[in-house]
């Protein structure tokens, strides 16, 4: 019985590799405008730059100047995106439902991604 299953969640998963790769194939191949190519590039960039902003390295003081200064931008995103004000049911400071605010965020990013196919 175990078998079938594997048999099955394994022939699932090369199916959606295979449409994964036939849907990028697909759009590869469409014209893009090149605009979202370079807003592509510059949240790439600027994801890399807050990422090596927050190892804790000695860097030189123009460099942790720079790094402060984009350290802003990534802020806002962070307070754009929150939802914990909005699920937080706590009174008074207490942190008896930390647990469940932090199981009801998960299940809402996990479900987010099927949200936006669906729509």
């Amino acid at each position: 019985m175990n078998s079938i299953k594997i048999f099955f969640i394994i022939l699932i998963v090369i199916i959606a590799i295979v449409l994964i790769i036939k849907s990028t194939i697909d759009g590869a191949l469409v014209q893009k405008k090149l605009k979202s190519v370079y807003i592509k590039i510059l949240l790439n960039q600027l994801q890399l730059i807050i990422l090596t902003a927050s190892f804790n390295f000695d860097w030189p003081s123009n460099v942790e100047g720079f790094f402060n200064s984009t350290r802003t931008t990534s802020e806002v995103t962070t307070q754009i995106f929150s939802i914990d004000c909005f699920l937080d049911q706590r009174e008074n400071g207490s942190s008896s439902n930390f647990i469940k605010l932090y199981y009801q965020k998960m299940i809402m990013l996990a479900l987010f991604p099927i949200l936006l196919t669906i729509g």
